[in-house]
């Protein structure tokens, strides 16, 4: 199995498990459950491996759930009819399920660690000068590893985002590989996501040629996005370069997104967890800027702004609701 599939797996069993112990107490039914918890553990053998061993870690975690309860509000706001903030109980629970996915996303999280020669933590942005003048800015949660020779400038993007101005160096081509493609600098700067095998290119000067593993190639020039996964390279489509950049400045911008996106987006600067209950609030459109240095500040702008409730497990885990 890939390090990255293995990830997202995990990452998705704590989603599920966390989301369903926190919807019985929503639904004021003990009985009531979403059947989306067991149709993806039945889904793939793996699922319910990973599924299995956080929860034999979240039974070992009984005794640590009761002092993080402790920090909860000794009241909670009241809320529409037929609707209730998760109880202590299924908080603490939902906590552990969390806790247990960290636990073994630092088991797998090792070996990237031991590779990376630049990295950031979560919640963490920071800016390089290469030795070769170039510079780099990583975003949250970050990692790269580089490879200088006399005729060659290689730099694997291990995980996350990351932008880059390229010094000119004719002789030396700047190459980022990211999964299962590589994008080569023919001009200065440009940003790479990576996520999993796929990743999405961003020139926000000059050009820049991807090409993938299959031998397929495109140029992207100033101005335009693009994305390849599954061994094909996307539609290039126009960028917007000032909100491309704007998490280099702490900012980020949003234009009629889905708010699910919002916050899947806002959660990757906060070192825990922020999740929405609800399918049909992820579906809200959300236009406008937020301040990333401060997450749970920019949750609070959300909650005031789309007159959102959250539940709050210390400081932690945050569970957004209607």
């Amino acid at each position: 199995m890939k390090r990255g599939d293995d990830k997202a797996i995990i990452a998705e069993a704590a989603r599920l498990l966390a989301e369903d112990l926190c919807r019985k107490d929503l639904a004021q039914d003990e009985a009531s459950r979403d059947d989306s918890l067991q149709a993806w553990r039945v889904s793939d053998p793996r699922h319910d491996t990973r599924l299995a061993e956080m929860e034999a870690i979240w039974r070992d975690l009984g005794a640590v759930a009761a002092p993080v309860t402790a920090r909860l509000p000794p009241t909670v706001p009241r809320r529409r009819r037929g609707m209730r903030a998760p109880t202590p109980r299924r908080a603490a629970q939902a906590g552990a399920a969390i806790a247990a996915a960290i636990a073994i996303t630092v088991l797998t999280d090792l070996p990237l660690r031991l590779q990376a020669d630049l990295r950031t933590n979560v919640g963490e942005r920071r800016i390089e000068k290469l030795a070769d003048g170039s510079r780099v800015w990583l975003d949250t949660n970050s990692a790269v590893a580089l490879d200088f020779t006399a005729n060659r400038r290689d730099v694997r993007l291990l995980r996350g985002r990351a932008e880059f101005e390229v010094a000119p160096d004719r002789s030396r081509p700047f190459t980022v590989d990211a999964g299962s493609g590589a994008t080569t600098a023919l001009g200065t700067r440009f940003i790479v996501r990576r996520q999993g095998d796929a990743a999405d290119v961003t020139v926000t000067e000059h050009a820049v040629q991807v090409a993938l593993d299959n031998g397929a190639r495109a140029r992207i020039a100033e101005g335009q996005t693009v994305r390849y996964q599954d061994n094909a390279i996307g539609a290039v489509r126009p960028a917007n370069r000032e909100a491309a950049m704007a998490w280099t400045r702490g900012w980020l911008v949003f234009e009629d997104a889905r708010l699910g996106t919002v916050v899947d987006e806002l959660a990757r600067y906060h070192p825990g967890l922020i999740q929405l209950v609800g399918s049909d609030l992820a579906d809200r459109r959300v236009s406008g800027s937020l301040a990333i240095d401060d997450p749970e500040e920019a949750l609070r702008a959300l909650e005031a702004l789309l007159h959102l409730r959250a539940t709050r497990i210390g400081s932690v885990v945050i569970f957004l609701h209607a």
